[in-house]
């Protein structure tokens, strides 16, 4: 598989300011390649990767293509953007360290979650059919066309969610939204010890993914003069975005290369020094307390 990228950047104002942070991240998706390049060469065939290695391994290449975009992003001066993905390599990052805590548990409620989501989709299917929307109308119509296969599928996987005896109506409950190990992000960061990874990467981070008025400060700036909106690209939430994004995406690595024992931890570990160096700088630089 040729899975390698590169990474070209417009010499702009962002690039120059920013330059050893873009580098250093030209740099890490290099490694990337190297890393990939590496396990191709290797006897490891689709036949004998593990369940949990082609999970891990998926968190991490998603990581991998939303790292490329937050290059590119901030580059063109969409930080604010590019805070958003940061969020979302941070929490790849983490599902990959929680369901490595109980693999046996937490692994088949991950892998066939895609299930139970159908099952959830059909309920509310049954429920909202003839809808004022005519497009989610023909999407129910198609669930339920599926409904047998739908349904089969599930019986076949609620064991890994329902536990027999107990009402499973309220069982399923704290498995919709999105929690496909029926706890909240914050709880998985406790269990895996990210708490302030957490604070940090996602609920900071949050600020520019739903309406915020913290996140809205660089749109509306406010001086004796008068108010100013601005929606152009500029320097704006570049940092953080670009080095917590770095930070993620090689701690993402880390879990990928030791899971097929890559033996790669030692480069790793001397790019998150660098990337903490220059952290340090920046802020010296910038007066940051």
């Amino acid at each position: 598989m040729n899975q390698n990228q590169s990474i070209t950047y417009e010499e702009n104002i962002v690039y120059h300011n920013f330059k050893p942070f873009f580098e250093l991240g030209k740099k890490v998706v290099g490694f990337s390649n190297e890393c990939i390049d590496y396990l191709d060469k290797s006897k490891i065939t689709d036949a004998t990767i593990t369940e949990l290695q082609d999970v891990i391994t998926s968190l991490c290449f998603s990581s991998r293509k939303t790292y490329y975009s937050i290059l590119i992003l901030c580059n063109k001066g969409h930080g604010e953007d590019a805070m958003n993905l940061t969020r979302t390599i941070f929490e790849n990052f983490l599902v990959q360290k929680f369901i490595q805590l109980n693999s046996e548990e937490y692994l088949p409620k991950f892998s066939n979650y895609q299930f139970l989501m159908q099952k959830f989709f059909l309920d509310k299917a049954k429920k909202n059919h003839g809808s004022n929307f005519p497009v989610i109308d023909k999407v129910n119509r198609e669930i339920l066309k599926h409904e047998k296969d739908i349904l089969e599928n599930y019986n076949q996987i609620k064991l890994f969610y329902v536990k027999e005896g107990r009402d499973e109506e309220k069982q399923l409950n704290k498995f919709k939204y999105g929690r496909w190990a029926g706890i909240i992000r914050s709880k998985m960061a406790e269990m895996t010890d990210l708490v302030p990874d957490y604070e940090n990467a996602f609920s900071f981070h949050s600020c520019f993914t739903h309406p915020n008025i913290f996140g809205l400060k660089d749109f509306c700036l406010k001086s004796i003069s008068g108010t100013n909106f601005k929606s152009t690209p500029s320097e704006a939430e570049i940092f953080p975005a670009l080095p917590t994004g770095t930070r993620y995406f090689l701690l993402s690595l880390r879990e990928w290369t030791n899971i097929f024992n890559l033996v790669k931890n030692s480069q790793i570990d001397s790019y998150l020094n660098e990337l903490t160096k220059l952290e340090e700088d920046y802020v010296c630089k910038n007066s940051f307390s």
